[in-house]
């Protein structure tokens, strides 16, 4: 499944256009004229090729994913990991079609001219290269929308026995268990807090992670590990996050010295020492 996506990702990464020695302007005759686009994309002849190919693309990760999900794997676990291939897809996406204008697309293709004629029409061509560029926007769309689906039924489908499973021990769970084996007649409360993150949970985790690296926080009976510390303040702000270990492994492949929104708080608090 990851090979599967990472090659389409890989696709979606390349944008190489040549410029063939069929390109120019044939006359007809005296009055009339036609112009000859001779494009490679990606190696492909033609667009409608290339098409088949992102397509053969799509459905080998279709494949993938179906035949993991009817293999004997913890739904729960492949939720997770089909969640985790999503956020890379999504940051893919964002990275590479910006919502702005199509213009912007054309920033990573690169033109592979070995023959060019003096008269071709700049239009047509560029016309024809944002086709292929769109092929491209679909199947990264196409790609996301297939993911989007699965984890949605696996979620659907754990909710459902995680209700069944509630229902069958609703009698057992009337009463909570200490420690140290004693019924619990008042059992811990749910925080009642009344502020809630307004941030995603890439930004909540790194300021969890970097607050708990520098021992800013403690348990009261105990050690705090690092799933406690996540799971009391994702509490208290309102803001559950779904499946930390996957977003913390994909936090540490990015490979960066400092986050965006660590700078940005950096750059808040120069800005208020300066203004005091």
């Amino acid at each position: 499944m990851v090979n599967s996506l990472e090659t389409i990702l890989d696709e979606i990464s390349k944008a190489e256009v040549k410029l063939g020695r069929g390109t120019g302007r044939m006359e007809i005759n005296l009055f009339e004229h036609q112009d000859l686009i001779d494009l490679h994309f990606n190696g492909h002849p033609s667009l409608k090729e290339y098409d088949h190919h992102c397509d053969s693309l799509l459905q080998e990760l279709k494949n993938r994913l179906d035949a993991i999900i009817q293999a004997n794997v913890p739904i729960n676990i492949t939720a997770k990991d089909i969640d985790l291939l999503l956020y890379e897809v999504q940051s893919q996406e964002k990275r590479y079609f910006p919502r702005r204008t199509q213009e912007d697309w054309f920033l990573k293709t690169h033109f592979k001219i070995k023959h060019q004629k003096e008269q071709f029409s700049d239009d047509i061509v560029r016309g024809t290269i944002l086709r292929y560029l769109n092929i491209q926007q679909r199947l990264i769309e196409r790609t996301k929308q297939l993911l989007d689906h699965r984890f949605t039924h696996l979620r659907n489908s754990l909710a459902v026995r995680q209700s069944e499973l509630e229902t069958m021990q609703n009698d057992a769970e009337q009463f909570t268990t200490s420690i140290n084996g004693q019924i619990q007649m008042f059992p811990k409360t749910k925080i009642n807090s009344r502020i809630k993150w307004n941030r995603n949970q890439t930004d909540l985790l790194e300021l969890i992670l970097c607050l708990q690296k520098s021992n800013s926080f403690m348990h009261v009976n105990g050690k705090l590990t690092q799933k406690d510390l996540i799971q009391e303040l994702s509490d208290l702000l309102n803001f559950p996050v779904n499946f930390p270990d996957q977003l913390i492994q994909y936090m540490k492949r990015r490979k960066k010295d400092e986050t965006s929104f660590t700078f940005e708080l950096h750059g808040n608090y120069r800005t208020l020492m300066r203004d005091l």
